[in-house]
């Protein structure tokens, strides 16, 4: 239980904000903004997200926290979810991707939010589960009317599973999306074992206080 994630749309301005926060211990806090721009290497420039930018810490190679900024246009965040019901642990196979690798490669070659969820579900490790949001910038209407489809998509992961889907029409009715290291999706809701738990997507403090400011 150590992230909260925000995406916000601003009917008002037309604006779209992505923020994400990580409470841990003292010792885990120290942080370092990154830049990694492959876009001048061979091909690079043919990637979409050449360029990304992210929290991090020293000697990480991906964000952890995980917040991403990315050339593509595309925003991406995480909270991580925990595996109550050991059992599913038996999906685990080494045929298989880490979850720190999966979202570089998924970062530099979607240039869509859609796209991004389809490469970022492939192989998936099972092995550090999240709940991710990434939401396309370059969906925004620059008129400031109403969002179109594949704004933003929502995935969840568990081992054996990966569930996403498009999350725009939640966006634009509520204008918020939150991710509070809690399944939205049953299915995942179910399988990680949160079903045998207190905690609950849409009650928990956080959605609360989501909601409320």
């Amino acid at each position: 239980m150590h992230c909260s994630g925000l995406v916000k749309h601003v009917r008002a301005t037309g604006d779209l904000i992505t923020g994400h926060t990580t409470f841990n211990d003292y010792q885990f806090m120290l942080r370092v903004y990154k830049t990694y721009d492959f876009s001048k290497g061979r091909g690079g420039a043919s990637y979409p997200g050449a360029v990304s930018s992210f929290s991090s810490r020293p000697g990480d190679l991906h964000s952890k926290d995980d917040f991403y900024a990315l050339s593509s246009g595309l925003s991406v965040l995480e909270t991580s979810l925990t595996v109550f019901d050991k059992s599913i642990y038996g999906e685990l196979s080494p045929r298989s991707v880490p979850c720190w690798a999966r979202v570089h490669v998924a970062n530099r070659a979607a240039a869509t939010a859609d796209g991004w969820a389809s490469i970022f579900g492939e192989h998936n490790s099972g092995t550090h589960n999240n709940q991710w949001i990434a939401t396309d910038y370059k969906r925004l209407p620059t008129s400031g009317g109403a969002l179109p489809p594949n704004t933003a998509w929502m995935l969840e992961q568990m081992p054996g599973k990966v569930v996403a889907e498009d999350v725009t029409d939640v966006l634009a009715e509520d204008t918020f999306l939150y991710s509070i290291n809690i399944p939205k999706f049953k299915v995942i809701f179910d399988l990680s074992g949160y079903n045998e738990t207190a905690f609950n997507y849409t009650t928990d403090v956080r959605a609360q206080m989501f909601r409320r400011d």
